[in-house]
């Protein structure tokens, strides 16, 4: 064998083992979740992770995230806004007592309440103005809410879910609210 066909052997062997190892690389990283992402203000959140920082969602604002695919264009996942089972607490409503995480998928769901959207590559969500853990709450059971634990500012009762080829990507979602002080009740000495 020539010098010529030695160099096309081990060029051909060695692209070939390049590719096989590329190939279980990239399976692994797409069943561990790495082959996707959600985007929002320019921060990544990877397959399978679940953000401890959380995201700050202010009041009568859309706030768009962004879905992508490292391997493809088009990404077929599921979104919702659930109450989050970290921060769980009991109410009632027309006499009936409820917990506000319950492990159930209909009950858990507030995805309606913050207007969710989805497209095929993102989703949006909406606060509206004064909304507070109390108003959605109402909002979802259709009457006033009786609680018996106060809430935090400093805690997220919502959060995001994300299911993308059954990895899920939980971002604790934190609702910011403002007040209005009228000039009438602001004293200057």
């Amino acid at each position: 064998m020539n010098r010529f066909g030695k160099f096309l052997l081990i060029f051909i062997v060695a692209l070939f083992i390049f590719g096989a190892v590329g190939f279980i690389v990239a399976f692994s990283l797409r069943d561990s979740g790495y082959s996707f992402y959600v985007e929002y203000n320019g921060n990544k959140y990877f397959g399978g992770s679940t953000s401890n920082e959380g995201i700050y969602v202010f009041p009568n604002t859309e706030h768009k995230f962004v879905v992508k695919s490292i391997a493809s264009d088009n990404v077929d996942y599921t979104v919702k806004v659930l109450s989050n089972s970290v921060n769980n607490f009991n109410f009632g409503v027309d006499d009936t007592m409820y917990s506000f995480y319950n492990g159930d998928d209909e009950l858990d769901d507030y995805s309606a309440i913050f207007d969710l959207q989805q497209t095929d590559g993102g989703f949006t969500i909406f606060v509206p103005q004064g909304m507070t853990v109390q108003s959605a709450i109402e909002a979802k059971y259709g009457g006033e809410a009786i609680f018996f634990d106060s809430f935090s500012s400093d805690k997220s009762y919502f959060k995001l879910c994300i299911l993308i080829d059954n990895v899920t990507i939980e971002l604790p979602l934190y609702l910011i609210s403002f007040f209005e002080i009228s000039p009438s009740g602001v004293i200057f000495y």
